[in-house]
């Protein structure tokens, strides 16, 4: 009796959606597998040949006609299991042969056409954990990320494949205080990784929707804080393509005919400093990348190897999307409570992927969608820098450990040559906004304690890391004395002014207020080198001439 070949049809759609998909697949590659069924047993050399060369011609017609990866990996496995059974020497490498031959020849491209990787799918199915544990590693092997920073970059990464399932569209934004932070190298490896890929390090409005309307590819839009901010109508589609039917209308043709252009897909921003708009950061997954530390070690990026490197991981991105992608349109997953909606709306897209990939993930996305999202850039970073430099230079100056914030300010004012004396509209910087561009380094005041005093400050051991990472060594100067030893002041003492109690002042002594004030103005001028004693008396003076101001009764002019 001839064995039936054929396979066998599911008793149910319903029972078994899998089965149904390959019993479709392998029922249109029957033509192709019947081209063996006249070999005999242990056929001869020129048998073969002549099986193999049609088998080659019905393929190659099939897969002009339907190009699919997964259907030619089926046909050239059961194609060797038939040709093993019937004694066929070297059949894995015949089969392999007449594929190669039967794939259809990709039409040449025009130089300057944009062209998307398409990687073929893994020839088996995929465990989506492992999956993103491989993906987390790459980029913890090459870039320093922030805490969980590696675990929403596998898991935005991996939604690029099947985005098409859902209805909002996260931007991954990456924004660091300076330059030289991991941005370039995080959006290289995401090139290389995430579904059909579009470097951009400027694009147009026009540009943008007619591209992603045309190749729905993932956008990764680099300097952002170059041109950005420059254009408000290319801020608004970047924020519309948050969600499936964000769009834009315009008239097309000699007839003006209005037509409807998508700007959805996933957008991936790099920027130095704060994103260009107050309306990104809600719509974003944000990453605040920082400077490689002297004490964290990562690999040197190469990507002329990387590419190849990568490919078995595109391949399997891509047979877990085209296994999940159905699965994926009706799932939901719990968001945690301390989300607000923006961010629910973000992180509910990845959580779901998490939650479909199994194992320890969707303990993962929660917890990094907690983290994350407490984060935020508030701070003008242009001035970070300046700002972080200035202080270095005051604590070592004045040789304090500590600083209270309004004496804080009143140094940075006097400083010649610095933004500080009218920085915001003409109108000297306060202490808010200190506090507002060093919160991206995770620096803030503290409560200051000295004697029974007790004010708002910073404390010196907590700028060690910035300092460190943002600003380039300082040499210790030399005394005259000594041409083989640096001068070192011991920060001891600690500087203290505020509207209560500006000064402190030795016992006995009483309060400054009530030392009779001073009969002019002070000098707007004080040098930057000036002594601890010379800052107290400066400090002293233009308290007693304020605190006149305000006693004096206003005369009319």
């Amino acid at each position: 009796m001839k064995e039936n070949k054929h396979p066998k049809k599911p008793d149910s759609f319903e029972a078994d959606e899998t089965a149904l998909v390959e019993y479709g697949a392998m029922a249109s590659a029957q033509p192709v597998l019947a081209t063996l069924d006249d070999l005999k047993p242990n056929p001869s050399l020129e048998a073969v040949r002549a099986a193999l060369f049609r088998f080659t011609e019905r393929l190659h017609t099939l897969l002009t006609a339907n190009p699919d990866p997964v259907l030619r990996e089926q046909i050239r496995s059961e194609a060797t299991k038939r040709l093993e059974g019937l004694g066929v020497a070297d059949a894995r490498r015949l089969t392999k042969e007449a594929v190669a031959i039967a794939k259809p020849e990709k039409p040449a491209v025009e130089e300057g056409t944009l062209q998307f990787r398409e990687p073929e799918p893994w020839p088996e199915p995929v465990d989506g954990a492992g999956l993103l544990d491989d993906l987390t590693k790459v980029f913890e092997r090459y870039v320093v990320l922030p805490a969980h920073g590696a675990i929403a970059l596998a898991l935005w990464l991996l939604w690029t494949y099947v985005f098409e399932a859902f209805h909002f569209a996260p931007i991954l934004a990456l924004t660091s205080p300076t330059k030289r932070c991991g941005k370039t190298i995080t959006e290289e490896i995401t090139n290389l990784l995430a579904s059909r890929t579009l470097m951009a390090a400027n694009i147009t409005a026009a540009a943008l929707f007619r591209t992603v309307e045309k190749f729905r590819p993932t956008l990764i839009i680099d300097e952002a804080d170059t041109f950005l901010a420059a254009d408000p109508d290319l801020v608004g589609l970047v924020n519309a393509g948050h969600t499936r039917n964000g769009s834009v209308i315009r008239l097309v043709g000699d007839t003006h005919e209005p037509r409807r252009f998508s700007v959805w897909c996933p957008k991936m921003i790099a920027s130095i400093g704060p994103l260009p708009s107050d309306t990104l950061p809600d719509r974003s997954i944000m990453l605040f990348m920082r400077r490689r530390g002297a004490e964290e070690h990562v690999e040197r990026l190469r990507l002329d190897r990387l590419d190849h490197d990568l490919e078995a991981l595109r391949q399997r991105a891509s047979r877990w999307a085209r296994d999940n992608l159905s699965a994926l349109r009706d799932a939901d997953a719990s968001v945690p409570e301390e989300l607000n909606d923006r961010a629910r709306d973000n992180w509910r897209t990845l959580i779901v992927v998490a939650e479909r990939a199994a194992g320890l993930w969707p303990d993962r996305a929660r917890r990094a969608a907690i983290v994350l999202s407490r984060e935020a850039a508030e701070a003008d970073d242009t001035h970070a820098i300046a700002l972080l430099s200035d202080l270095r230079d005051t604590f070592t100056q004045i040789a304090v450990d500590r600083i209270s914030s309004s004496a804080l300010v009143a140094y940075l004012c006097d400083l010649e040559g610095r933004p500080w004396a009218d920085y915001s509209r003409g109108k000297a910087i306060t202490a808010p906004q200190i506090a507002r561009l060093l919160r991206p380094f995770r620096i803030t005041p503290r409560q200051i304690r000295e004697g029974l005093e007790t004010h708002k400050g910073y404390y010196l051991s907590h700028f060690s890391d910035a300092f460190t990472r943002y600003l380039p060594p300082k040499r210790p100067k030399r005394t005259s004395s000594d041409e083989g030893s640096a001068s070192v002041v011991e920060p001891k003492r600690v500087l203290l002014v505020s509207p209560q109690s500006p000064l402190r002042t030795p016992r006995g002594e009483g309060d400054v207020s009530a030392v009779s004030p001073a009969p002019g103005p002070p000098s707007r001028k004080i040098a930057k080198n000036a002594s601890l004693d010379e800052l107290q008396a400066w400090f002293r003076s233009n308290y007693r001439w304020q605190q006149q101001q305000r006693r004096s009764p206003r005369r009319d002019t």
